[in-house]
């Protein structure tokens, strides 16, 4: 009877762990999945600051509000993703990225012909948004314990209590795109 009873309670621990581990996995699987199309995303906005940008240099209003309309999309995308599945970074996001658009949004609309000083600052500052977006991706790739919820994550959580972030080098010390890249590589 004894035998019985240890074989059930060991068969019970072994389900009990291979379904917290299938938990575990299909949960990583599927922030991994959600980080890879919140990569898309953040490249996407890349992509429409560039238009920005190459609409203010060659003074193209079309450009500029295609542009605008890519940002503002992509940033509508980006939302769900951070606030459903990696709430730890929404801060960062909407501080570093969503903030400073809406303030170069206003630059840009009252920005007229015969100012290019003015143009030339928002030109950096669409530049550094652009450097930005890589300093969040490459700390959300360096931090993939933290937004795949690894088991080293769980550990962590439950016996540190206190979970480490492994920075990139801040945007401010990357100074230009080039530089970043250049950096980067």
């Amino acid at each position: 009877m004894d035998k019985a009873i240890l074989s059930a309670a060991v068969a019970l621990l072994i389900f009990t762990l291979t379904q917290l581990f299938l938990h575990l996995r299909s949960r990583q699987t599927l922030l991994r999945e959600k980080l890879e199309s919140l990569f898309i995303v953040m490249n996407e906005t890349s992509q429409s600051i560039g238009l920005i940008i190459k609409g203010i240099m060659f003074e193209d209003n079309a450009k500029i509000e295609e542009g605008f309309d890519g940002v503002e999309k992509s940033t509508y995308d980006a939302r769900p993703h951070f606030l459903l599945y990696f709430p730890l970074f929404t801060e960062v996001w909407i501080k570093n990225i969503i903030e400073p658009v809406i303030e170069l949004a206003d630059q840009v609309n009252s920005l007229s012909a015969n100012e290019t000083e003015k143009r030339e600052q928002i030109l950096e500052q669409l530049n550094t948004l652009t450097v930005h977006i890589r300093y969040i991706q490459n700390m959300m790739a360096r931090n993939q314990d933290l937004t795949t919820e690894t088991l080293r994550f769980h550990y962590d959580r439950i016996f540190r209590k206190r979970i480490p972030l492994n920075m990139p080098a801040k945007p401010d010390e990357l100074g230009t795109r080039q530089e970043a890249e250049q950096k980067q590589t």
